[in-house]
């Protein structure tokens, strides 16, 4: 893709000159984009360095996701949030997804930092789903984006339904289960070490 080689391009220029936010954000969008084309089943296009289009559309089952990613150390401003409703309805994506890997994300609806780490809303009529502290359950990304899409079912055209309390206590319970199994892991490895 070679979209995706001019943002490393980009990236590994800034990289070297200086460690600014934008070549923080530039790894970001790596990361993304490296998590997205894990999953076979989304078509994966880096609109990066296209204006107000996020960093990638996905489509997946006919519908086209625009995710965002951000590697802020504090919380996410709902203004970001806001900032990605807009791209939506400008483009006419299906919905979003707003990662931020390191922190958690301001809902814009409360002006609170989102509680769960897997929040999901409707803002501006669109679907969203907000991802905070990501890089704590990396290889569930993919999944949760999925699950969330799919439970979406369109009632007509202007409305979807979705069981969000079904769904985030779905998704909480797997990234509990994967806690657990990454406990147990890491137990066992302690027992077979050698002192």
């Amino acid at each position: 893709n070679n979209q995706l080689n001019e943002t490393i391009q980009a990236y590994l220029l800034e990289k070297n000159t200086t460690n600014s936010s934008h070549a923080i954000g530039l790894e970001g969008e790596i990361e993304l984009l490296t998590i997205l084309g894990e999953e076979s089943s989304f078509e994966v296009n880096d609109t990066s360095l296209i204006s107000h289009s996020g960093d990638a559309v996905v489509t997946y089952n006919d519908k086209r996701i625009c995710i965002d990613s951000k590697k802020y150390n504090n919380n996410l401003p709902k203004g970001e949030v806001l900032k990605l409703v807009k791209d939506i309805n400008r483009n006419d994506y299906y919905g979003g997804v707003i990662i931020s890997f390191n922190s958690f994300i301001t809902n814009p609806d409360t002006n609170k930092r989102a509680e769960d780490k897997v929040y999901s809303m409707t803002t501006g009529g669109v679907p969203v789903l907000l991802l905070s502290n990501a890089s704590e359950y990396r290889q569930e990304i993919n999944s949760i984006i999925k699950l969330y899409f799919d439970s979406h079912k369109s009632l007509d055209e202007n409305e979807t339904q979705v069981d969000t309390i079904g769904l985030l206590e779905s998704i909480e319970d797997e990234l509990q289960r994967i806690d657990k199994e990454a406990r147990t892991i890491e137990g066992e490895s302690k027992s077979h070490e050698i002192y």
